[in-house]
């Protein structure tokens, strides 16, 4: 054979040899052992030949075998890296999670994983101090194996471990920081990871983006009504124009929902049986691309001047261009989530039932109307008016209306720039309710007031047949307020004649159900103030209704020159998904859109999934050690990590008195507390060595010659040879 042969064949050897070597270490350090051993009796079996157990290197010095060795953390650190960032980057699944049970299986395979993980990481530490170190406390030797065992904590082994004194106390520390964190960390990462594995069903972030509109600040929240923004033909027009939806009017028809379906919310006939019934609290709003809620609550306050006295009637609803631009905003993400580039948000076509809301402050009409009958004394009554106010106005602004003729006897306002006289001529047919509104000075009512009169037809109130309304306690706002001064040119715009119905909104409102005469005065009061609140709330709520969504959506180019739009933006929250002129939209409204979905998402919300991934986390930081310590020393060893191997290694070792009384059970702490050390024993032929378990003082027994410590990349195993025994006859 040639030298060139030679050298071939040599390196076929040498590299069969590296890769038995390393599938050798790989099966054994993965638990996978029985595989290598299966291919080797099948081997055998092949050639003829009995089995005979080889000598081993108790410990080597070999990075790559060492390397090999920690491949035993890849899958467990990996899987649980690779669910910490999926619940921290959220991770949208659907609206429905089918066969959960794969993913509980999933954490189950996982936590075992885990345990074998962090018993390698236990089981190096301590074949460590057995073969190199200063040898480990007898309670300590199957540590290892109590990996998914918490009652290992308070068993006999460990307490004895905690109380020996035979090693020194840095040594005992560590061992026992190993060994604690170890079960600690296989207890907690099991169900750590199931929390992470298994999708929750809750509302989850979608999305975000800025939307603008092309109103500012002051346009869509004036500190003043201002007349001359409204179209003229919103005071009296045709058809169309009156339910143009810049009127301020528009939309009145809600209100007058509102009042019908609370006054016979229930058949007299059965209102008679049940007693009172709650009426609505809400209405929709039909707006120009959109509905909102227009909201009522009919309230009572506690305040002494008003001895338990009138509801006050509050009514608050969303500007209707915050409403519109939401709402198309909504429409483009059902278009978004079907046409985006973008991948790694989950199951982006699940995303289109989505819930969309505005993330930052922004004002919203907040209206409180109280009323009160009172009575004029005659087509010539010259006598001012008195307009009842709301709680927080300053007492000393007020005048008590008994001093004035009238018969309100709650805290008032004595208007002297108008008389009864004047509220009467109100224009209009005395047949039908006429409406008055008054321009009230701003000092009393905290800058934001208006008066209202509206003088009743000349019928005599009778019946009672309003159902009871949702009363609560009146307390003023705690959210921002912005005041603002409504003025009476502006405030016409919200009763103006409906060709429709042949009358004025404000009759229309208190006609609503029954005649004026069939009402109490009670009934009359609180359909006012629903009347009232309504519309003036409704009418603010139109202030900047002109204003539309700004900006082009940004979009992304593919490969063959078309174009998609681009919803990494919206679904990540990284930025705008709307492009917009900075010069030109620099004063424009900016609302931050938040966007979530009910169903089933990794996410970190609340305190479980946070303390899951500090678990999981702890365990990476331990795991990953281990690799960076095999890594640098190149020093491993699988020896000795089942039962069946130690107890191997107990069999071939020589019986000591310090175990005397022990073969049927152990009561006393102090076996436990016995050092022990695995050292090399020569045989009584001189030609070769074998370890034995030793127990007690082992520095004395290495200075005596009775082992010596084992050496890395040496080969143990003989025993003394032994005389053959004759057969008998």
């Amino acid at each position: 054979m040639n030298r060139a042969g030679k050298f071939l064949q040599d390196g076929s050897k040498t590299l069969g040899k590296f890769l038995r070597d390393s599938s050798k270490t790989l099966c054994r350090a993965l638990g996978l052992n029985v595989i290598f051993s299966f291919f080797v009796f099948l081997r055998h079996k092949m050639v003829g030949k009995g089995y005979t157990e080889p000598t081993k290197v108790a410990i080597r010095r070999s990075r790559t075998t060492a390397l090999l060795r920690a491949l035993i953390h890849i899958v467990p650190v990996g899987v649980a890296l690779w669910e910490i960032v999926l619940n921290w980057n959220t991770y949208f699944v659907g609206y429905a999670v089918y066969n959960q049970a794969y993913y509980q299986f999933g954490a189950k395979v996982h936590e075992i994983a885990i345990e074998a993980s962090l018993s390698a990481v236990i089981f190096s530490y301590v074949r460590y101090e057995l073969m190199l170190g200063d040898g480990i406390p007898f309670g300590a030797l199957f540590s290892g194996l109590q990996i998914s065992q918490a009652s290992y904590l308070w068993s006999m082994e460990f307490w004895g471990t905690i109380s020996s004194r035979t090693i020194s106390s840095k040594s005992k520390l560590r061992l026992l920081a190993v060994v604690t964190a170890s079960i600690f960390l296989a207890a907690v990462t099991g169900p750590s990871s199931a929390i992470l594995l298994v999708p929750r069903l809750d509302y989850w972030p979608a999305g975000s983006t800025n939307i603008l509109g092309n109103v500012t600040s002051d346009d869509l929240w004036p500190s003043r009504t201002n007349a001359s923004d409204v179209p003229k033909q919103c005071s009296n027009g045709n058809i169309s124009d009156i339910y143009e939806f810049t009127c301020p009017s528009h939309g009145w028809e809600a209100v007058q929902d509102y009042i019908y379906k609370t006054v016979n919310s229930l058949d007299p006939q059965f209102l008679a049986v049940v007693g009172a019934v709650s009426g609505p609290s809400w209405v929709e709003v039909t707006g120009h691309g959109s509905q909102r809620r227009l909201t009522f609550g009919a309230e009572y306050t506690t305040e002494d001047n008003y001895k338990g006295g009138p509801s006050l009637v509050s009514a608050t609803t969303q500007q209707s261009l915050i409403a519109d631009v939401l709402t198309e905003t909504g429409d483009l993400w059902v278009w978004a989530v079907s046409n985006v580039s973008t991948s790694g948000h989950g199951n982006i076509l699940q995303r289109q039932d989505t819930v969309h809301a505005i993330d930052n402050a922004y004002y919203q009409p907040y209206t409180i109307s109280v009323c009160a009958t009172d009575a004029i004394s005659g087509p010539h009554d010259d006598s001012a008016v008195a307009f009842p106010v709301p709680p927080g106005v300053a007492s000393s602004m007020l005048n008590q209306a008994d001093n004035n003729d009238s018969i309100l006897d709650i805290p008032s306002f004595v208007y002297s720039n108008i008389t009864k006289e004047q509220i009467l001529s109100t224009p209009g047919s005395l047949e039908e309710i006429r409406l008055k509104w008054v321009e009230l000075p701003q000092d009393p009512f905290n800058g934001s007031a208006i008066g209202a009169s509206a003088p009743l037809s000349n019928e005599t109130p009778q019946a009672e047949n309003v159902a009871d309304s949702s009363v609560c306690l009146f307390d003023l706002p705690l959210f921002p307020e912005k005041q603002i001064i409504v003025t009476e040119a502006w405030a016409n715009y919200l009763n103006p004649f409906i060709p429709a119905v042949n009358t004025t909104v404000i009759d229309a409102l208190l006609s609503t159900n029954l005649p004026v005469r069939e009402l109490t005065f009670n009934q009359q009061i609180i359909t006012a103030e629903w009347a009232l609140a309504g519309l003036l709330a409704n009418g603010l709520a139109s202030i900047g209704a002109t204003g539309t969504l700004q900006g082009s959506i940004k979009t992304v180019m593919n490969t063959d020159g078309s174009s998609e739009w681009d919803g990494d933006y919206w679904f990540s929250g990284k930025g705008d998904m709307f492009i917009v002129d900075p010069e030109e939209s620099k004063d424009w409204v900016k609302l931050r859109v938040d966007s979530t979905v009910n169903g089933y998402a990794y996410n970190i919300h609340g305190a479980s999934p946070k303390v899951a991934i500090t678990f999981l986390l702890a365990y990476c930081i331990i795991a990953l050690s281990h690799v960076l310590y095999a890594g640098i020393t190149g020093i491993s060893s699988t020896c000795w990590d089942s039962i069946g191997e130690v107890t191997a290694l107990a069999m071939n070792s020589t019986p000591t008195t310090l175990l005397k009384n022990t073969c049927a059970g152990i009561m006393g702490l102090n076996i436990f507390m016995l050092p022990v050390r695995v050292l090399a024993i020569r045989d009584s032929e001189g030609d070769g060595e074998h370890l034995e378990l030793v127990l007690g003082d082992v520095g004395e027994k290495a200075k005596n010659a009775r082992g010596t410590p084992i050496k890395p990349d040496r080969v143990y195993g003989t025993l003394p040879k032994m005389a053959k025994v004759e057969k008998s006859e």
